[in-house]
């Protein structure tokens, strides 16, 4: 527990400034995906997907974990039977300890192909504790996520996630968290030759 008034302070100010840097990530890639969308209605030469997805798997040294994903950006046609998706990637998902249930995030860059996909970015830990779980602690790092799959409309995809975090001032957990999982995901492109088909990943 920080019982130093400047400490304290410090560390609220840089979480402060980690809710930031999120909502400002979010809101430039909103607005970049806006108007990819608005040139896609004027000839842009580009195709627009979005593929929201859920998860379950599990955590070495915790147990289950569950959450969602949400990708978004662009895709190419690089051949007939192969697609280049690159954008970015949103996700949340949630690991149970003996004690707790920890809340992890992140945000990040990806490249995918119909049968492999690599994440990198920022994430977030959180996890609520103490009587009623009315305090909460928090810490960010850096999140890896690589997953594969069969080149097959209906398959799930099975990946792994390593989250490497600040480890000052967390208690909670004592590795980083690896996690493998199998992910289901709905893709949805738009503004493409292939508008008229809405596929399953």
């Amino acid at each position: 527990m920080l019982r130093n008034p400047p400490e304290r302070k410090a560390r609220k100010t840089l979480n402060a400034m980690g809710r930031l840097t999120y909502k400002n990530i979010i809101l430039t890639a909103s607005i970049a995906l806006l108007l990819n969308t608005t040139f896609g209605q004027t000839g842009f030469n580009k195709n627009i997907f979005c593929s929201p997805g859920i998860s379950i798997g599990y955590t070495f040294g915790a147990k289950i974990n569950y959450g969602f994903v949400f990708d978004f950006g662009l895709i190419d046609n690089i051949s007939k039977n192969m697609n280049l998706r690159y954008g970015f990637s949103y996700y949340q998902y949630y690991v149970k300890t003996k004690t707790h249930t920890h809340r992890l995030r992140s945000f990040s860059i990806m490249g995918q192909t119909d049968f492999a996909d690599v994440k990198i970015g920022i994430g977030r830990a959180r996890n609520k504790w103490g009587f009623g779980n009315k305090n909460k602690c928090i810490t960010r790092g850096i999140s890896y996520d690589v997953s594969f799959a069969l080149p097959d409309k209906y398959s799930p995809w099975l990946g792994f996630r390593h989250f490497k975090y600040n480890t000052a001032g967390w208690a909670w957990f004592l590795t980083p968290y690896n996690s493998i999982y199998l992910k289901y995901k709905y893709d949805i492109i738009q503004n493409t030759d292939l508008k008229n088909s809405i596929k399953f990943n």
